[in-house]
């Protein structure tokens, strides 16, 4: 007789949690929203969290929520002047991330400056 948990074990498989480098977070937010102010007192200034593991990576939320029976998770930022959270859906960020390589973004920013 087979033990059962094995048999469950090939049936379900635990979500994985994205992860998000920070450099890619503010290469996002530099690509999408470069001049984007707070909508409560009109700063300039965010805060990008990180993860307590590992600085390299931002600090992901689950969102409670699933989409196509995937966990869906956001990344939250905070203006430093007034504390207003904004919130973005990982999967976007990833989205834009893929379709804007860093290069094209890079030479974007140089050609802007």
């Amino acid at each position: 007789m087979s033990d059962s948990t094995e048999d469950f074990s090939t049936f379900f498989k635990p979500p994985t949690k994205p992860t998000l480098k920070f450099d890619d977070a503010v290469r996002f937010f530099k690509g999408v929203a470069p001049k984007a102010r707070c909508t409560t007192c009109n700063s300039k200034t965010w805060e990008i969290p990180i993860s307590d593991n590992d600085d390299s990576l931002c600090l992901l939320q689950d969102s409670g929520m699933t989409r196509t029976g995937e966990q869906v998770y956001n990344l939250y930022i905070e203006c430093r002047n007034c504390g207003w959270i904004r919130g973005h859906r990982v999967g976007a960020i990833q989205q834009w991330l893929s379709t804007n390589p860093k290069d094209q973004i890079q030479e974007q920013q140089e050609d802007d400056e």
